[in-house]
C-alpha cells in the first residue's frame, strides 16, 4: 500500500467520503502537511498520520474545509432568537458539531444572551477534532473577516467588529461556551448527559460517507429534546441523515434558516409547514385522498 493510500485509509476511518480521500484528491494536501511538519517523505508523513490523532485531525480539516464566520446564515439566528425570546429567559443548552474555530458557538451564545437569558443559564458546547481550531475558539481569536456578513443590531453590544472585519466577543458570551475535542459520531455527548435545546450540524454531511451521515443522524435524534431545534447547512437535507421522520421543517417565515424541529414521538404528527418542500423530497408529501381529488369545485358566489 502506498503512502497516500495509507493516509486515505486513515481519512476514511474518520468518516470522510472515499471520493475525497482518494490518493489523487489528497496528494497536494498531504504534501503541504508533510512540509509543515518536516517529514522527510510521504512514507514518514503517513506513519505520523497513522500514529498521531492530532495530525490526522489537522489533515482531515483540510479535506472537510473548516470555513466559518459569525452569524453565518443570519436567518438561523433570527429564528433562534425568536424561539428563545418566547421562553422568557429559560435555561438554554446547545451543541455545535464540527465547530471549526468557534465562530458558530460564539454566535449561538451571543444570540442567547441577547435574548435575555442569564449567561450562567447558557451552556453552548463547540466540538471539533482539530486541536488548533479549538485553541482559536477558546481564545476567541477569530481573525480578519470572521464577521464578513455583519452582526445583527441586537448583538452589536456583544460582538464588536473592527474595520478589518475582526470581531471582539464580549466576556459574558465567551463564558457561555466550552470547546471540546472530538469527532462525530463517536465522540458526541450521550443522552445521559442531558439533551440539547438546539444542535447545529452545518456543512458537515457534504464531506462524509453515507453511513457516517446516518450514524450522526441517529445520534442527533437522541440528543435533541422534543421541540428542540436542528440547524443544517444550505446543501443538506433531513434525508441525508435519515432523520426525516424525527424532525419537521421549522423555518416558515425564516427562509434560509435551514431549521427543523424535533418531533415528539408521543404526540400526534402535525402537518408540515409550507416550507417543507425545501427540506423533504416530493415522495414524502402525502397524496391527496381520493375523495378530495373527486370533489367538485364549490359554486362561485
Amino acid at each position: 500500500m502506498s503512502a497516500l493510500e495509507r493516509i486515505g485509509a486513515v481519512l476514511r476511518g474518520g468518516q470522510i467520503d472515499p471520493a475525497l480521500a482518494s490518493p489523487r484528491a489528497i496528494a497536494p494536501l498531504a504534501e503541504d502537511r508533510r512540509r509543515s511538519v518536516g517529514a522527510r517523505d510521504l512514507e514518514e508523513y503517513a506513519a505520523l498520520v497513522e500514529s498521531d490523532r492530532a495530525e490526522a485531525s489537522r489533515l482531515r480539516s483540510l479535506v472537510a474545509v473548516p470555513e466559518t464566520w459569525m452569524f453565518r446564515y443570519p436567518e438561523s439566528f433570527e429564528l433562534l432568537r425568536a424561539r428563545l425570546l418566547a421562553t422568557g429567559g429559560a435555561p438554554f443548552r446547545a451543541l455545535c458539531i464540527a465547530c471549526a474555530t468557534g465562530a458558530e458557538p460564539l454566535s449561538v451564545a451571543a444570540t442567547a444572551v441577547a435574548s435575555g437569558i442569564a449567561p450562567e443559564a447558557i451552556e453552548v458546547t463547540g466540538m471539533d477534532p482539530n486541536p488548533d481550531a479549538l485553541r482559536q475558539g477558546r481564545d476567541a481569536a477569530l481573525g480578519r473577516m470572521a464577521a464578513r456578513g455583519g452582526v445583527p443590531p441586537w448583538a452589536d453590544r456583544l460582538v464588536r467588529v473592527a474595520a478589518d472585519g475582526t470581531p471582539t466577543v464580549a466576556p459574558e458570551v465567551r463564558a457561555c461556551v466550552r470547546f471540546v475535542e472530538g469527532r462525530a459520531p463517536e465522540d458526541l455527548p450521550r443522552p445521559a448527559d442531558g439533551r440539547f435545546d438546539a444542535v447545529f450540524c452545518r456543512n458537515l454531511a457534504i464531506y462524509l460517507a453515507p453511513e457516517a451521515r446516518r450514524a450522526i443522524g441517529a445520534r442527533i435524534v437522541e440528543l435533541v429534546r422534543p421541540g428542540g431545534m436542528l440547524f443544517l447547512g444550505h446543501a443538506e437535507r433531513l434525508p441525508h441523515f435519515g432523520i426525516e421522520d424525527a424532525f419537521r421543517p421549522a423555518d416558515a417565515g425564516h427562509p434560509g434558516a435551514f431549521a427543523a424541529e424535533r418531533v415528539d414521538a408521543a404526540a400526534p404528527a402535525a402537518p408540515a409547514p409550507a416550507s417543507a418542500a425545501a427540506w423533504l423530497p416530493p415522495r414524502h408529501a402525502p397524496p391527496a385522498p381520493p375523495a378530495a381529488r373527486r370533489a367538485p369545485a364549490p359554486p362561485q358566489p
